[in-house]
């Protein structure tokens, strides 16, 4: 008599008898983010049958390098159009997301374009133990040379799969009727020309998918900067370039006021560096921020804005001895709705406000 097992998720599955059949769905937008390698080989060691098979029974993953203005703006900063407005030097500094591996974004409706004609990337047999073992180790799985089909930006790599369910039957990732999205790689936009040539790498780290390019082209090395990974939270601050302008403009305005202790509870302290640079009698500026990524940035923007020795970071409002002139509150979340944060605003009203000379908040609107 046949057994049959649905997989939904294995990490330490056990079963009495050896099963024919194992049927499963334990796959992400990466393919292997749901660490359905170990779980197959867990599979074949402890419940399939010698002559059993797992369905889907194995995959196809493609990638291809793409511009897509989407994703710049979700993933990276956009320094250029901030210093138009901004007294602060931010060069040599660039910013992309702190997402381990990648993201996973729904593309159909998103203007995108293929910077390289899509690669197959590699295959994976689930019903071959030796495969399997090889995709579970750390290290990389491939690597390839492709060329860019047009001058245009580069703003990252895109990966999707096709499992095939059988001999027949295949589900495509990137066709939009599937469960899945696609995988996003995001990377610091770069400019490329027609002809380049780019070298692809996918490595597989803790049994999950992560891809990048590279390229012996000396254009791409001539502007080196220093790279911080930061949460979406900062990133979408940044790029709100209306905001910036409206925070650049008010710690300009104020430049003739004695504003000598300054906090900014923004996800970056635009308006504290700001007032800073613009404002003679300006002394502390206080930032709270328990993200050491984030402090180093800061601690470099403000050393390239001459401002370095005036910056004081802290964990908690507690530490700030004195009398504040100024206060910028900031309670949004990314999607720029109020944040319930009343334990922060209590904080700030017991430490802070009973001190304070002068008092702002800046609604975003």
């Amino acid at each position: 008599m046949l057994q049959y097992y649905a997989l939904i998720n294995i990490k330490t599955i056990t079963c009495n008898s050896r099963v024919k059949l194992i049927v499963t769905e334990t796959f992400d937008a990466g393919l292997f983010g749901e660490l359905v390698i170990p779980s197959m080989i867990n599979v074949h060691m402890n419940i399939l049958d010698l002559n059993g098979i797992v369905i889907p029974m194995g995959a196809t993953v493609y990638t291809a390098v793409i511009e897509c203005e989407y994703i710049r703006y979700r993933s990276s900063v956009i320094f250029d159009k901030i210093k138009e407005n901004c007294p602060l030097n931010f060069n040599n500094v660039s910013i992309l997301s702190d997402d381990e591996y990648y993201d996973t974004e729904n593309l159909e409706k998103v203007q995108m374009n293929y910077i390289t004609e899509p690669q197959l990337l590699f295959n994976v047999n689930f019903n071959s133990l030796l495969e399997l073992y090889e995709f579970c180790k750390d290290g990389i799985k491939q690597m390839l040379q492709t060329k860019c089909r047009y001058d245009g930006i580069i703003d990252g790599l895109i990966t999707w799969f096709k499992l095939h369910l059988d001999e027949e039957i295949t589900l495509d990732s990137s066709d939009g009727k599937s469960c899945w999205q696609f995988a996003v790689f995001p990377t610091v936009p770069t400019v490329c020309h027609e002809g380049d040539v780019l070298t692809i790498k996918a490595e597989t780290l803790k049994s999950k998918l992560k891809c990048s390019y590279s390229t012996n082209n000396e254009r791409y090395s001539e502007n080196c900067t220093t790279l911080y990974h930061l949460p979406k939270e900062v990133i979408a601050f940044l790029n709100d370039f209306d905001y910036v302008k409206l925070l650049t403009e008010i710690g300009r305005s104020q430049k003739n006021r004695k504003m000598k202790y300054i906090l900014d509870t923004s996800p970056f302290p635009i308006y504290g560096l700001t007032l800073l640079k613009e404002c003679k009698d300006s002394e502390i500026l206080y930032y709270k921020t328990d993200n050491p990524m984030l402090r180093v940035l800061i601690e470099q923007v403000a050393r390239n804005s001459e401002v370095q020795e005036k910056v004081h970071m802290i964990s908690s409002y507690e530490e700030i001895p004195y009398s504040l002139d100024s206060i910028f509150i900031y309670n949004f979340d990314i999607k720029g709705e109020l944040r319930d944060d009343q334990g922060s605003c209590y904080q700030i009203s017991r430490y802070c406000i009973q001190y304070l000379h002068m008092f702002y908040i800046i609604i975003k609107y």
